[in-house]
């Protein structure tokens, strides 16, 4: 003989999936980006996410794998998209050896809390921008744009 009564707030704002896209919609670019994170799942997600907005995208779940792609042709990337934690090479350690090849690649540093590094060691070491996990689609596509927007300059 229970009865419950659930009270639900009125929304007059659009929802908010729809307002991300709106606002990302003239943020799309044609570049090739390198993305590496060490979990398969994360690095395909953030590749489809940045293919769907017009990138070029070489995916890799080993940042000792993603350093020798690069190595082989480095000229064809134009940002590289970067965990930090990651077996074999951290985010840190790829940037330092990435950037000794071509220094000028820009880099994006995007990984959960870390001890390891913060935004300013990030800095320190030149990554261009640094993200904190979970990040959403509107903070990494508004990212990669103005990296790369930067690097042109």
């Amino acid at each position: 003989g229970s009865r419950f009564h659930i009270y639900l707030p009125c929304i007059k704002s659009p929802v908010e999936g729809q307002t991300e896209k709106r606002d990302i919609k003239g943020l799309k670019g044609t570049e090739h980006i390198l993305a590496v994170d060490d979990e398969a799942v994360i690095v395909q997600m953030h590749k489809k996410m940045l293919e769907s907005l017009g990138y070029r995208v070489t995916a890799s779940d080993s940042s000792e794998e993603a350093y020798r792609i690069f190595a082989d042709d480095p000229d064809q990337f134009d940002l590289l998209f970067t965990d930090m934690t990651m077996p074999g090479l951290s985010g840190a350690d790829l940037t330092v050896k990435i950037r000794k090849i071509r220094s000028t690649v820009p880099v994006i540093l995007c990984t959960g809390y870390s001890e390891r590094i913060n935004k300013e060691q990030a800095e320190a070491i030149g990554i261009d921008r640094f993200i904190l996990k979970p990040a959403s689609k509107k903070e990494i596509t508004v990212a990669v744009r103005e990296v790369l927007d930067n690097s042109k300059i």
